[in-house]
Parts: C-alpha cells; structure tokens; sequence
C-alpha cells in the first residue's frame, strides 16, 4: 500500500501559487500500484493506496481505486483534479529520468 501526504503552501511572491508536494511511504512493497504523470495535467494514482491530510487523517475515497491528484494549484476540490488546470493554461511537461543516488549523511 502506498500512502500520500499532502502539504500546500500559498503565498508565493504577490501571486495565490500553490504548490502540492506528496510524499510516497513505502511498505511492504508497491507491487500493485501505478502513479502516471500526465503533461499539463493531473497525477493519476491507481491500485492499492491511501491518502492523507498532513495530520495523517485519511481521505475516504468512497471505494475508489483510482484518483486523480490536482499539479496546477486552482483545484476546488484540492487534492484532487477538477479539470481547472485547463481553464488556468497549466503546462508543465515531465519526462521520466533517473534521479542521483541520495546524498550519505
């Protein structure tokens, strides 16, 4: 199962910027569960997951197994997509890479 933690910070600059960073849990293993970054678009999260608010109160997903995650900010119905970032003209394009091994304490 992974789980998803959720921190939004506004008031970046003069500009309303709200930035949504999720941080993954890893348990036993993460078989099973599939995140798809889509281009100017939302996170999508499908399979075995759970998600929760900062204080680590859970979401109830209402049976879902699938959601889609808001990157642009402007979602009303945040964390979650509500297609706002079409109407916002969000880009953001992301291509899969290999991150650097973390830095030895």
């Amino acid at each position: 199962m992974v789980r998803l933690e959720f921190r939004v910070a506004s008031g970046y600059r003069e500009s309303a910027f709200r930035s949504l960073s999720a941080f993954v849990e890893r348990e036993d293993s993460l078989l099973g569960t599939k995140v798809t970054i889509f281009n100017n678009g939302p996170l999508r999260i499908e399979g075995d997951f759970e998600i929760v608010d900062q204080e680590g109160k859970a979401f109830g997903l209402g049976g879902r197994t699938g959601v889609s995650l808001c990157r642009c900010g402007h979602s009303s119905n945040s964390p979650f997509c509500n297609g706002t970032h079409k109407r916002q003209n969000f880009t953001n394009v992301v291509t899969a890479r290999d991150l650097p091994a973390p830095a030895k304490p």
